[in-house]
């Protein structure tokens, strides 16, 4: 399975179609839309049964707009020897930088460079912590989700939290709203919450800790 997500500024329908033909989206998954203020409204759909390994196309809709149709590739059967290619990034914690979206685009230029189509020859960003500089929604919408766009409706992000995470937000609740990682678990284990988990794709074990929930539990 996938989410994907998205914000709009009015409340809206939370909509995917989607399909292996990027002409003929035969499928459509809804989801559910979730007030953060009175101008951000936050949309997770998940498509799930999907083929691993697999180019998929889709179009998000909400209400009466359409986005554009993007493509991702599911990820590589779990416990299965297919190559993965990962891009790790992070600390893109500043808004008036504009490092990450150079790194972006340096990224992409180098990808098709050397191997070809960015969803094709990629599986996952991996961001390593410090998403924003203080974890207010303006800062998710104006640094990390504005910031990744150049890639994110192509591939899946992973995030870690950091320090910065916590600034304005110590509950983490502003970072949990918009990530799904509550579920992940590995062989049974998993810690219910959004602040760190495990999981496996192909045959990589991904342990994503938190220095910021330090004790016991986690360990």
């Amino acid at each position: 399975s996938i989410w994907i997500t998205w914000k709009t500024s009015t409340p809206s329908s939370s909509q995917v179609r989607y399909g292996t033909n990027s002409t003929h989206l035969t499928e459509l998954a809804t989801g559910e839309e979730v007030e953060l203020s009175g101008t951000y409204y936050w949309h997770s759909v998940q498509l799930k049964g999907l083929e691993a390994n697999t180019l998929y196309s889709y179009q998000v809709v909400s209400g009466d707009k359409e986005s554009e149709v993007y493509r991702f590739r599911t990820a590589p059967r779990q416990g299965g020897t297919t190559p993965m290619r990962i891009l790790l990034m992070g600390d893109h914690q500043i808004k008036t930088r504009s490092g990450y979206e150079w790194l972006m685009q340096a990224a992409k230029r180098k990808v098709e460079e050397k191997y070809g189509n960015v969803e094709e020859n990629i599986n996952m960003i991996m961001n390593i912590g410090d998403q924003v500089d203080v974890g207010t929604l303006e800062q998710y919408e104006m640094i990390h989700l504005n910031k990744s766009s150049l890639l994110s409706p192509y591939l899946p992000i992973m995030t870690a939290v950091g320090n910065h995470e916590t600034y304005s937000d110590p509950g983490m609740a502003t970072y949990a709203a918009h990530y799904h990682y509550e579920d992940l678990e590995y062989k049974g284990v998993k810690s219910g919450t959004e602040n760190y988990y495990a999981y496996q794709i192909g045959r990589i074990l991904f342990v994503v800790l938190s220095t910021e929930h330090t004790g016991s539990e986690q360990k």
